[in-house]
C-alpha cells in the first residue's frame, strides 16, 4: 500500500483520474469508507478501480470558486475528475480534450450554484438597513462546522463588526442535535479577540437571540422524538442527579412543552449551564414559531430597540443584521420562501 495523507489506499487503486476510471472519492474519508467504496467500485464497475482525488490536483489555487467555504474546493475537484471521466467514456463524443485548464472550466466553477449552501440573501428594510439571511443546510457536525466558518467570516464577526446575529435552527429529530448545538454554543469570540486579549469580547457569544423554528414541511418518521435528558445522555453529556439538579433540571423544564422545538430549546439551555458562562444563559431562546414569524420578530426587535441593545446606532457593521437558518434543507426552504426568493435560470449551456 502507499499513503495518500494518511489514508492506506491499496496500489490497485489509483491516486488519480485516468481515461477509464469512474468512480471517485476524496482523500479526506475515513479508510473504512474508502474501503466500502472501493468494494463498490469492483462490484458494480466491472473490476473499475477507485479514483482518490487530492486537493490541488486540477483546480488551481487561484481559480475562484462559486460556492462559499473553503472545502469546496476539494468537491470542485471531484467536479472535474467526474466531468473528464463522463467525457472519456460517453460513447459517440469527439473528445473535446478537457483539460482542467481550459477557460470554461474555470469558469463553470466560479459560476457554480447551490441553493441552500452558505447562500446570501439581503433583504432592505426599514430606512436603509438589511437583514442578510445567511442559509446552509448543514446537518452534520462536519458540514455545520464547515457553515458556521462560513457565517463568521461573512457575518464580520472574525474581523470584530459589531452586527446582531440571530440563529434560526430546527433539525430532524432522527438526529441527536447535542454535538451540533454544542458547537455553536462553543464559538462565541471572534479570532483577533484571543490575540488581543479583550476579555469582553472573548466571552460575547457568536448570537444575540436564538429560534428554534418548525420548517414549512418536514420528512415524515416513524421514530420517536427523544427528550432533552435522554439525547444529552446519548451524547455522553449525563451527569449525576444532584448536578443536573442545581444546573436548572431539565426534566422539569420538558414538563412544561412537548414539541421538539422545545427540546431544542432545553438542550440548548442546559448546554449554557453546563459551560457556566452567563453570556450565553443571557441570551434570548424562542421556541414554536415559523421561519417566517422568527424574520418578522427579528425585524420588530431591531425596530423597537430604545436602549441600542444591539448597537446599530453608532455601530462599526454598517447597520446590516446578520441571521443564520441552519440544521437542515427543509429549514433553508423555509426560510427562501418566507422572503420571497426565487431561483432564477441559470442561462448556461452545455459545450461539447
Amino acid at each position: 500500500t502507499r499513503s495518500i495523507d494518511s489514508l492506506e489506499v491499496p496500489d490497485n487503486v489509483s491516486s488519480s483520474a485516468d481515461e477509464t476510471t469512474r468512480f471517485f472519492t476524496i482523500d479526506s474519508n475515513e479508510s473504512e469508507v474508502v474501503s466500502v467504496l472501493r468494494s463498490c467500485a469492483k462490484n458494480e464497475g466491472s473490476g473499475q478501480a477507485l479514483g482518490i482525488v487530492e486537493r490541488g490536483h486540477a483546480v488551481r489555487n487561484d481559480w475562484k470558486i462559486g460556492l462559499p467555504g473553503d472545502h469546496q474546493r476539494i468537491n470542485a475537484e471531484l467536479a472535474v475528475a467526474l466531468c473528464n471521466a463522463l467525457t472519456n467514456n460517453i460513447q459517440g463524443f469527439s473528445r473535446p480534450t478537457p483539460s482542467p485548464t481550459q477557460p470554461s472550466l474555470e469558469e463553470a466553477l466560479e459560476q457554480a450554484f447551490w441553493p441552500g449552501r452558505c447562500q446570501s440573501v439581503a433583504v432592505p428594510y426599514n430606512a436603509g438597513r438589511t437583514i442578510n439571511v445567511r442559509c446552509d443546510g448543514a446537518h452534520t457536525a462536519q458540514s455545520l462546522a464547515s457553515g458556521l466558518e462560513w457565517f463568521r467570516a461573512v457575518s464580520g464577526h472574525d474581523d470584530g463588526l459589531r452586527r446582531p446575529r440571530f440563529l434560526i435552527f430546527n433539525c430532524s429529530h432522527e438526529r441527536n442535535p447535542v454535538p451540533l448545538l454544542d458547537m455553536i454554543q462553543s464559538i462565541n469570540q471572534p479570532r483577533n479577540a484571543i490575540e488581543s486579549g479583550d476579555e469582553r469580547k472573548i466571552h460575547k457569544p457568536l448570537f444575540d437571540q436564538v429560534y428554534f423554528c418548525r420548517a414549512d414541511s418536514e420528512r415524515p418518521s416513524a421514530l420517536e422524538k427523544g427528550s432533552a435528558r435522554e439525547l444529552l445522555k446519548d451524547a455522553g453529556r449525563d451527569t449525576a442527579e444532584e448536578e443536573i439538579e442545581a444546573l436548572g433540571n431539565v426534566k422539569e423544564r420538558e414538563t412544561e412543552g412537548k414539541t421538539w422545538q422545545e427540546t431544542l430549546a432545553n438542550i440548548w439551555m442546559e448546554l449554557a449551564a453546563r459551560k457556566g458562562v452567563v453570556s450565553l444563559l443571557e441570551v434570548p431562546c424562542v421556541a414554536n414559531v415559523s421561519v417566517s414569524d422568527a424574520i418578522d420578530v427579528i425585524k420588530h426587535s431591531i425596530e423597537y430597540d430604545p436602549m441600542n441593545k444591539f448597537k446599530l446606532n453608532g455601530a462599526n457593521g454598517g447597520g446590516e443584521i446578520e441571521v443564520f437558518v441552519t440544521g437542515s434543507l427543509y429549514m433553508v426552504g423555509s426560510a427562501l420562501s418566507s422572503i420571497q426568493w426565487n431561483e432564477t435560470s441559470s442561462g448556461g449551456s452545455l459545450k461539447f
